[in-house]
């Protein structure tokens, strides 16, 4: 008898378990989130039983064949032989984890160079704002803003964060509402220039 609700007992958890969907999907924490210690280490969990955990455990390595000029595609940072660097941003997400890496790394004068929208600098032309001013600008608030596109780059993948309409026909991507209270900056408007690229406009 006792045998038999072991018996029982072992299925009906079999039969619980086989009815719960879990699956749980690893993406790596990106180097601005190690480094500065802006990452969340909450699981995130959707609808369809999927687990979301943030972690560093290495991406799975890409099967399937690698197609000529696959690399270049991809490729949105290039460092030049003489030592100089070109960005390229062809989407708003690019954009966002390249200034993540030049805040990282400091790199302010790159951010001035190829990463402001021209109308922005011609605002700091006129107002007399120099390279020096905007470097210490950046890096006064490197942590505000870090922790900012940090949470924006992740919650572009699960709906805590949107891109929208903006001015001037701008793009708006911004915290939604229920997490903008924990943070200086919520709002990030870029403008697609020359040559496909994304550059910013303000963050507010």
């Amino acid at each position: 008898m006792t045998k038999c609700w072991v018996i029982q007992i072992c299925g009906l958890t079999i039969l619980l378990s086989a009815c719960t969907p879990y699956r749980v999907e690893y993406r790596p924490q990106s180097p601005f989130e190690r480094s500065m210690g802006a990452g969340f280490q909450d699981d995130v969990h959707l609808e369809d039983g999927t687990v979301i955990r943030f972690s560093e455990a290495p991406l799975q390595e890409q099967s399937g064949p690698v197609l000529k000029g696959a690399v270049e595609k991809t490729k949105r940072r290039t460092e030049n032989e003489d030592g100089t660097v070109e960005l390229r941003s062809p989407e708003p997400i690019d954009l966002i984890n390249h200034l993540m890496s030049c805040l990282r790394m400091r790199e302010y004068q790159l951010i001035w160079e190829q990463l402001i929208a021209e109308p922005t600098l011609q605002r700091y032309a006129e107002r007399g704002h120099s390279l020096d001013e905007f470097s210490a600008v950046m890096e006064e608030r490197r942590i505000d803003l870090g922790r900012t596109l940090t949470r924006i780059q992740r919650g572009l993948r699960n709906n805590e964060a949107q891109i929208k309409q903006g001015p001037g026909g701008s793009l708006r991507i911004q915290l939604q509402p229920s997490f903008a209270a924990n943070y200086r900056y919520t709002k990030i408007d870029v403008i697609q220039e020359d040559q496909g690229n994304f550059r910013l406009l303000r963050i507010q």
